[in-house]
């Protein structure tokens, strides 16, 4: 899972967002109470939004451009201006258009090759931390790790690993457990807001 510590570094508003406060809209969070609050405090704060106006949909996979929209909010990125990145499978007026090519002009992102973005697909578990890590750097944070701990750390990408090594040595990111990191799989909804 990824910590909600990242939301505290990125935000630029630092106040806390009381319980009481909270307009929950979405009514299938049943079925994870451990991501109710970040959820509600996100969707509070315009960073994510559901599938519909009360539906999030917290066990779907998140895609690339969902993960992408939650972070260019979450650092404060969303009324950049941009132009367009190029990528071939980013349509001009999706709803997620803005956010890619704000991420991909501040260097969040490049895509998946062939001047495709992935838009659709599912966003692996080292591709957030990359984008993560990248926002930070954008943001003036520097965070360093000296080795990967993960018993699967040769399964992560050379392109993965500066970022995987900090993020995970600065307890931003952890593993999935028996000190894996897991770094092709996915997150759900809940996973990527939590």
């Amino acid at each position: 899972n990824i910590c909600f510590l990242t939301l505290q570094v990125l935000s630029s508003d630092n106040n806390d967002v009381s319980q009481e406060q909270l307009d929950m809209k979405f009514v299938d969070l049943d079925t994870v109470e451990w991501a109710y609050e970040a959820i509600s405090t996100l969707a509070d704060r315009k960073i994510i939004s559901g599938k519909s106006d009360t539906l999030y949909a917290p066990l779907d996979t998140v895609s690339r451009e969902e993960f992408v929209k939650m972070l260019v909010c979450a650092a404060g990125y969303e009324n950049s201006s941009y132009t367009s990145a190029g990528f071939s499978d980013v349509a001009d007026g999706a709803w997620y258009a803005p956010y890619v090519n704000i991420a991909a002009g501040k260097g969040m992102v490049s895509g998946i090759g062939q001047n495709c973005f992935g838009v659709g697909e599912s966003i692996s578990r080292q591709d957030m931390v990359v984008i993560i890590y990248r926002i930070l750097e954008s943001k003036g944070v520097k965070l360093s790790g000296t080795s990967l701990a993960f018993d699967d750390a040769d399964k992560i990408a050379n392109y993965a690993k500066e970022a995987v090594t900090a993020l995970s040595a600065n307890g931003i990111v952890n593993g999935v457990g028996n000190n894996l990191f897991n770094p092709t799989g996915t997150a759900t909804r809940a996973e990527a807001a939590k």
